[in-house]
């Protein structure tokens, strides 16, 4: 009771979780007031909050996964770490962190603080950690870096702890100002490299020889190759440029400092508008302690009530493509523009009924989830829209799920079915096979 923050709760962000999927065993415990509420019985101990069996095998985070009508949340499958690894990786970037940080740096740092506690002995280290033996502890996690105040040490004085925490930890290394990224013109300079430049010249060769070299297997091979080295070459000038500006930042601040200019602040951080739920977690969770017990009790109920709603939230979008240069985020005229995008809607909608091959995909223009203008998009010719039929949706239909169409309102059974939908109904052809199997014309 009273944490300073509740950030690192792990009681407030757990309990949101199990409030918002209604786990508890006890479908009436749905509430951190509810739970507030009840009491340990006389003449015991405990009193057991048990989970829904029902909910054994599903995952508390979520994969993403491509559906008929584009993104959606999976409710039984769990996020992979391979999708975690690189979130963690540019939050470390973003937050100005100097090494590279990772999922597992959380079990690397709570491995150390366990081993310097003097109340944890080395069995119960092992058995928290789960390793046979602390040599692995010694081998993996152990830090390379002295973090111990060694003169002290030698010189039989207090050491000074608080200090030397201080100045060991990855925080110290934090400056919004370290390159993230290239340029543009750092990105496109990687062109004069030799390696590169040879490629680039052995694909003009083969243009020149060879018809329609863009098809041929030996360019597409060229591709992928040239590709790959001009990724290679761009993380190695992006390493170089970091490490130039290790050395030279500091110095440049130094002499900045000795000749009594200004020092310039960090960069300004722009951050889009919060959505109110996240706005209302960020505000619970940093809220100061109550100075009473039913004040620090009202503040973690409303933390926790906070992640609960916020578990609801899907953030982001499943297309973040900015369409002729204006933010997602902008605030659109109050009554003209949406006026103008339900006309634009209908006159897709009636363009996809009324022509016998159209070209705007009737499953895009029937998801709400879309930009305006992805839902109204026509494609080139119908050959085209009959190839995004297919990869972005037919491509993602699993065997066994529930399908619908939005326009029509109506359940499909399965894929075959949503395919004579789409011939007989909007003119939409598989590229592939026709709903009989037999070759389609696009």
């Amino acid at each position: 009771m009273y944490d300073e923050t509740l950030l690192f709760s792990p009681h407030v962000f757990l309990l949101g979780l199990l409030f918002c999927n209604r786990a508890f065993a006890a479908y009436n415990l749905t509430s951190p007031e509810e739970l507030s509420r009840l009491t340990i019985l006389s003449g015991r101990n405990k009193l057991p909050l048990r989970l829904n069996q029902m909910l054994d095998n599903i995952p508390v985070f979520w994969k993403a996964v491509r559906t008929l009508h584009g993104w959606d949340i999976s409710l039984n499958k769990p996020l992979p770490y391979s999708t975690l690894l690189p979130w963690i990786w540019t939050l470390g970037e973003v937050t100005g962190f100097a090494q590279v940080t990772r999922p597992y740096s959380l079990r690397y740092a709570r491995g150390k603080a366990f081993n310097e506690n003097g109340n944890v002995s080395e069995s119960m280290q092992n058995l928290m950690m789960g390793h046979a033996s602390i040599t692995t502890f010694l081998k993996h996690y152990l830090s390379r870096h002295i973090t111990v105040d060694t003169q002290a040490v030698v010189r039989g004085i207090q050491p000074q702890a608080a200090l030397m925490r201080a100045a060991c930890t990855m925080s110290r290394s934090i400056d919004c100002r370290r390159p993230r990224r290239l340029t543009e013109e750092q990105s496109a300079s990687v062109d004069d490299d030799p390696s590169v430049c040879s490629l680039l010249n052995r694909q003009e060769q083969l243009k020149r020889t060879v018809t329609n070299a863009t098809k041929h297997p030996k360019y597409r091979a060229l591709a992928s190759k040239l590709s790959q080295e001009r990724q290679r070459q761009r993380h190695a000038l992006l390493r170089d440029i970091k490490e130039r500006w290790e050395f030279e930042q500091p110095v440049r601040d130094v002499k900045r400092q000795l000749a009594g200019l200004e020092t310039k602040d960090d960069p300004e951080l722009v951050h889009d508008v919060m959505l109110p739920a996240q706005g209302e977690l960020a505000n619970s969770v940093l809220s100061k302690p109550g100075t009473t017990i039913e004040e620090e009790m009202d503040r973690r109920n409303g933390a926790i009530c906070a992640v609960t709603l916020y578990c609801g939230i899907e953030e982001g979008g499943m297309n973040p493509i900015q369409i002729g240069g204006q933010s997602r985020n902008a605030a659109p005229p109050v009554k003209s523009q949406l006026e103008c995008e339900e006309e634009a809607l209908e006159a897709a909608k009636v363009l996809v009924y009324k022509e016998k091959r159209p070209k705007v995909c009737f499953l895009c223009l029937g998801n709400k989830g879309l930009l305006l203008a992805q839902r109204i998009r026509p494609f080139g010719t119908p050959g085209n829209l009959s190839k995004h039929f297919e990869h972005k949706h037919l491509k993602h239909i699993e065997s066994g799920k529930g399908l619908s169409c939005n326009l029509c309102k109506v359940p499909l059974l399965d894929k075959m079915h949503l395919q004579r939908h789409a011939q007989e109904i909007y003119g939409t052809v598989s590229p592939r096979h026709s709903v009989n199997g037999t070759k389609s014309r696009t």
